[in-house]
């Protein structure tokens, strides 16, 4: 713990906000913005946007200390571009897209190429976010297709896992795995299925064009920009996801092609480009 007259040295702070501490994260917002006005505040939402959407539809009260929140920052980021006119809608302060940064050089070691995969189909786990099923479904659909690949999805603690989806299918249960490791085991991995559609960044996506593996049904920041070709949102029918599933796994040229450019689209993600566009930001406002 620092006494508040640590942050004086610092020009910039970025405050990063989530539903959990969001009391104590305003009322700090609003004393650093008192004593030391001259620091520039750069606030930004850790949850995706969906998620905070369906919270402050049940909390106005809430609602009401965000946009404070908001208001008190120098500057609101979004880290999902299609969400930025909607939180422009919600405060006076300035609002710009930043792409969360991503360490591309350490996480891109573990790209594997399609024939080094293992013929395994990984779908979200978390089945208490709407949509998170539909997933399941595709899966199964796509095995009944492609008899030789098995489905895997995950088990993370304190969620609900509902497997109805898959009843009837092969399918095993993984456990949750820290980042790094959950890197390698992606490598590994043909398919990436991940129909969530809370307008968030993306991590799951990041990390498939990171590893070399192809993600579809979901329409993030990072589907939209690293897997733009595999188009998707909560409209696509399940019939679409698994022929653009099939397409991928049974055509090598077309799955080399999807991964090749996702990974090179993520160089622009990385810890050199991101400081350089937090800086140019923080010039925009001092």
């Amino acid at each position: 713990h620092y006494d508040i007259s640590y942050l004086e040295q610092f020009d910039a702070i970025m405050v990063v906000y989530q539903i959990s501490d969001e009391h104590e994260i305003t009322k700090f917002t609003k004393r650093l913005k008192k004593i030391y006005p001259e620091i520039k505040i750069l606030g930004v939402p850790t949850q995706p946007f969906g998620i905070l959407k369906d919270h402050w539809k049940t909390d106005s009260k809430w609602l009401k200390q965000f946009k404070v929140f908001m208001d008190t920052c120098d500057i609101f980021l979004t880290i999902v571009e299609n969400t930025k006119d909607e939180w422009k809608n919600m405060t006076k302060s300035p609002v710009e897209y930043l792409p969360q940064p991503y360490p591309v050089e350490f996480a891109t070691k573990n790209f594997k190429t399609f024939e080094e995969k293992e013929k395994t189909i990984f779908v979200a786990g978390v089945t208490e976010r709407n949509n998170i099923k539909k997933g399941h479904t595709v899966a199964k659909e796509l095995q009944k297709e492609l008899p030789e690949y098995t489905i895997n999805v995950t088990n993370i603690d304190d969620h609900t896992l509902d497997t109805s989806e898959l009843e009837g299918s092969k399918y095993e249960i993984v456990p949750f795995q820290l980042w790094q490791e959950h890197l390698h085991y992606l490598s590994t991995t043909s398919l990436v299925i991940n129909t969530d559609y809370t307008k968030t960044r993306g991590r799951v996506q990041v990390d498939c064009a990171a590893t070399g593996t192809p993600s579809i049904g979901a329409d993030s920041d990072g589907q939209i920009d690293l897997f733009p070709t595999l188009p998707a949102d909560a409209n696509t029918s399940i019939q679409e996801l698994v022929q653009q599933g099939k397409e991928l796994l049974t055509n090598p040229h077309l799955y080399e092609q999807t991964t090749t450019r996702a990974k090179n689209q993520l160089e622009k993600y990385n810890y050199t480009h991101s400081a350089e566009r937090i800086t140019a930001l923080i010039e925009q406002i001092t």
